[in-house]
């Protein structure tokens, strides 16, 4: 069961959907924590693990291989704790095969690399990359594409393989498009600089989406 009532006053979890208890820093014994909740006409899927390096990857490719298509997400960090809302288009989530799912993706019983590679087939339109500079503490990069099957995974494995970290992420999906703008900082949770901001930019747009 999630749920800490302290939680309540931290500005991070301002307007977190009435549906969902705000996300307890204590798992017990268990190595995450799924709650799922119904929302609009799909449903809400908070996931609540110990922080670290790929996570948000590992999770989108998790729900993805789980066959819940993703419309939007929000990650919030605290103490060493992340917790990720993702609302997936899906009524009826199965929470145990999710579960499931993402319990082999952690735990390295499934590789994403198998199930979530391109097609092939390629969007109607091209990735467009670009970067914001709204931010000082973090690179904001946005990324607009076709919406598929793994389009998540494959953003943020990239910038995981870059050697970054995603202090938070925003994806929505406007029709058939997906717009997902990620805060990209370095390893040691600082600001990116400008060279390896550029070089992220130029690896997102090499894609084989």
């Amino acid at each position: 069961m999630l749920g800490d009532a302290a939680a309540l006053d931290d500005p991070s979890y301002e307007g977190w959907p009435a549906g969902l208890a705000v996300p307890s820093r204590v798992l017990g014994n268990a190595p995450f924590v799924v709650d799922v909740a119904g929302h609009h006409e799909g449903s809400l899927v908070q996931v609540t693990a110990p922080d670290r390096h790929g996570l948000l990857a590992d999770l989108a490719g998790a729900l993805s291989v789980a066959g819940q298509q993703i419309r939007s997400a929000r990650l919030v960090e605290r103490d060493g704790m992340t917790t990720s809302i993702w609302e997936v288009a899906g009524r009826d989530v199965d929470e145990a095969r999710l579960v499931r799912r993402i319990r082999q993706v952690l735990d390295g019983q499934l590789s994403l690399d198998d199930r979530l590679a391109p097609s092939g087939e390629g969007p109607t339109e091209p990735l467009q990359v670009m970067l914001h500079h709204d931010s000082s503490t973090s690179a904001v990069v946005e990324v607009r594409a076709q919406d598929q099957r793994g389009l998540v995974w494959a953003v943020a494995r990239t910038i995981t393989e870059e050697g970054h970290g995603i202090r938070s992420a925003h994806l929505s999906t406007f029709g058939p498009q997906a717009r997902d703008v990620f805060y990209v900082v370095d390893g040691a949770g600082g600001p990116l600089s400008a060279e390896r901001t550029d070089a992220l930019v130029e690896r997102l747009r090499e894609l084989p989406l």
